[in-house]
């Protein structure tokens, strides 16, 4: 009678054993899963608006010459231009700047950038430094402005004498339709429809802004993961207190499409382990209760 009774025990410790290690090789399965589809699908929504950005360049190529011809004309003297009737000249939505080599924006027909000090910014007035001492035309991507919550499209030439960066922004309403056909936060929610044991998706812009999130307020210490991901590329991992939830933290690198770095993002996806402990205590549960009629 006791050795049937040890190889029951033996029998029933060996199933539970095995059926935790199938349910949590399954879950982590589903993880690779998900977070491989959210890549993808973040990946694709980018090559969709970076195929877009690029169809509105020939809107601001033009006006970009007459900028820099208008420069030239007032002998190098940005004061002299009549920025108001040049913008007039170019249409609706355009708006234009002349930035110092400071990274003050010292002219411009957009009042509440006047006087702007991009150098508060080192990452972008590096990016203006590039472009004032490059020589070329440059046409940034689609940004959105938390404070307006308005998309445009910017580009950006440097004078001859390498004095001042010109800038011109320009919107129009099919950027506001194609953006919200195009939207990360939609795929988020997408995704966590798919996997039940994922609570939630929030991703965030090099900024360390929550996309789609304007009253996002961020935490010091969310920022220094965010900076450690787009520094290694590698995910982190953190547990709550509780034990019972974690979130990962994954690099989304849209580079090897044609987008620049400061277009990459980071997703953090939080999990839940309430779903395969409930299976898991049942199992032990039911184990127990065989075990005690025999």
């Amino acid at each position: 009678m006791l050795i049937i009774l040890a190889m029951t025990g033996m029998v029933l410790h060996f199933n539970y054993y095995q059926t935790k290690t199938h349910l949590e090789a399954d879950v982590q399965k589903f993880q690779e899963n998900t977070e491989f589809s959210l890549l993808q699908s973040m990946s694709l929504v980018d090559h969709g608006l970076l195929l877009f950005d690029q169809s509105l360049d020939h809107k601001l190529r033009e006006p970009m010459d007459l900028f820099l011809l208008a420069y030239e004309e007032s002998g190098g003297d940005p004061g002299r231009i009549d920025l108001e009737a040049l913008k007039t000249s170019f249409g609706e939505g355009y708006e234009l700047y002349i930035i110092n080599s400071e990274g003050v924006i010292e002219y411009t027909t957009y009042p509440p950038d006047l006087l702007l000090d991009f150098s508060e910014v080192p990452w972008f007035f590096d990016h203006l430094t590039d472009i004032r001492e490059g020589g070329v035309y440059v046409s940034d991507r689609l940004t959105f402005d938390l404070a307006t919550g308005i998309d445009r499209k910017f580009v950006y030439h440097p004078t001859e004498d390498e004095r001042y960066v010109l800038e011109i922004s320009y919107r129009d309403d099919t950027i506001d339709e194609i953006r919200a056909s195009l939207r990360y936060t939609d795929l988020a929610a997408e995704i966590v429809e798919m996997n039940p044991y994922l609570t939630g998706v929030r991703i965030f812009d090099i900024f360390g802004d929550e996309v789609g999130n304007s009253s996002y307020v961020p935490l010091d210490w969310r920022n220094e993961i965010l900076d450690e991901v787009r520094s290694d590329g590698e995910p982190i991992q953190l547990s709550s207190p509780e034990g019972n939830m974690y979130s990962r933290y994954i690099y989304a690198d849209f580079t090897p499409h044609g987008s620049p770095a400061m277009m990459n993002l980071v997703a953090e996806l939080t999990y839940t382990t309430e779903p395969i402990e409930q299976k898991l205590n049942y199992l032990f549960r039911t184990h127990l209760f065989f075990g005690g009629i025999l």
